[in-house]
């Protein structure tokens, strides 16, 4: 939200200020302000407009950045304004390229971890963190921006999501269901595997 700071006379001058207000924030609350231009001059003689070419818009770039412009004075006067274009993003605002995973090799492991996996995917960078099935990875080694090393840590049988997350990135690139903890029997056949049951013997039903 944008306001302007405007007092009675000439001593206080226009400024335009920029506010913000975030979902989780308290009723009735704002951000602190931020001062966008401090004016150095008032509007005199019996003119009553001000602000009519001010704008604000969202880049479609990022869905994150907002650009502002509006009018300040840099002296007393009429007719004098002069244009001030800003632009402010939220802090907590998702980068516009977050990474995405894949794949992981190999796709299942033990139990008890300490499988060395690699992920593929796109927009890794050097502070990228990885969990597997909820547990953070050890061993993290971003060799690129599209592969990531790392080992699994220990999990119970089945199938696990496989997360990377950058920093300021909420969610991070997810591939649900990547990498399977397996049982003994499971790892030996990597939950593929045909068996066949035989009956050990024959004989006859009991009478009744």
């Amino acid at each position: 939200m944008d306001w302007r700071r405007l007092g009675g006379g000439l001593k206080n001058h226009e400024c335009r200020q920029l506010l913000e207000r975030l979902a989780a924030d308290p009723l009735s609350t704002l951000q602190p302000e931020t001062l966008l231009i401090a004016g150095t001059g008032s509007q005199t003689a019996t003119l009553k407009r001000w602000g009519d070419y001010s704008s604000m818009f969202v880049d479609p770039s990022d869905d994150c950045t907002f650009w502002y412009t509006s009018e300040y004075l840099t002296a007393n006067g009429t007719w004098n304004w002069h244009t001030r274009i800003g632009t402010f993003k939220f802090a907590n605002c998702p980068p516009s390229n977050p990474p995405t995973v894949t794949g992981v090799s190999p796709t299942s492991g033990p139990t008890a971890g300490g499988t060395a996996i690699a992920i593929s995917g796109t927009n890794f960078n050097a502070n990228a963190t990885v969990t597997v099935g909820g547990t953070p990875a050890t061993g993290v080694s971003v060799v690129s921006a599209t592969q990531i090393n790392a080992t699994t840590p220990a999990h119970a049988a089945g199938v696990a999501d496989v997360i990377v997350t950058v920093p300021d990135d909420a969610v991070g690139g997810v591939l649900a269901e990547l990498f399977g903890y397996a049982s003994r029997l499971r790892s030996r056949t990597q939950g593929r595997g045909t068996f066949t049951a035989r009956p050990a013997g024959y004989a006859p039903a009991p009478p009744g």
